[in-house]
């Protein structure tokens, strides 16, 4: 049975994280695999520590081309 919430106590999933900093899944696995944050891993889940969820970088979204 996967982990659920309700036994994650000291910080967020990867799907946590990424949803509430409003970015994909795979941009906080690419942080955490270039060390950008810190991440433990537990059993077959990481869990980042809610004070490294700040760190997570977020790049705006690309938006259309202005024309002059």
């Amino acid at each position: 049975m996967p982990p659920t919430r309700k036994n994650v106590t000291m910080g967020y999933t990867i799907r946590e994280a990424a949803e509430l900093r409003g970015i994909h899944t795979d941009t906080v696995r690419r942080q955490i695999r270039r060390g950008e944050i810190l991440a433990e891993l537990k059993g077959n889940l990481y869990i980042i520590p809610p004070l490294e969820l700040k760190k997570i970088k977020v790049r705006p979204a690309h938006g259309p081309k202005k024309t002059a």
